[in-house]
């Protein structure tokens, strides 16, 4: 099994889907999220490595979020041999260029 990057933490966080004007077009929740990125349980027409830029509010603060992300996953429902249970369908996005201040707002939820 691969080792994850990153620490994640479970959030359910509406995740909005911006056009180029970062105007939002549609928004799913999170799974969780990390500082290298977040998981959202929806299917979702995207492709790997398909560029999006995603806004989000983390909870512990009022500081809305803009990055670019890119799909680094896409995961399909299934059980796999020897799993106990089901695989979550979703999508893993990796923020791209998430300024250092963002990033340690993240870092500061995740490890609360």
């Amino acid at each position: 099994m691969k080792e994850r990057l990153a620490k994640r933490k479970p959030v359910t966080l509406p995740i909005y889907f911006l056009n180029e004007a970062s105007e939002p077009i549609f928004s799913v929740n999170s799974d969780n999220i990390s500082c290298s990125g977040v998981f959202i349980a929806a299917d979702l027409p995207f492709k790997a490595d398909t560029k999006v830029l995603i806004r989000f509010t983390l909870p512990s603060t009022d500081n809305t979020i803009d990055v670019s992300a890119s799909v680094i996953r896409i995961q399909k429902q299934k059980r796999g041999p020897g799993r106990k249970k089901d695989i979550k369908e979703g999508l893993g996005l990796r923020f791209v260029g998430l300024p250092p201040t963002d990033y340690a707002q993240i870092e500061t939820f995740v490890n609360s």
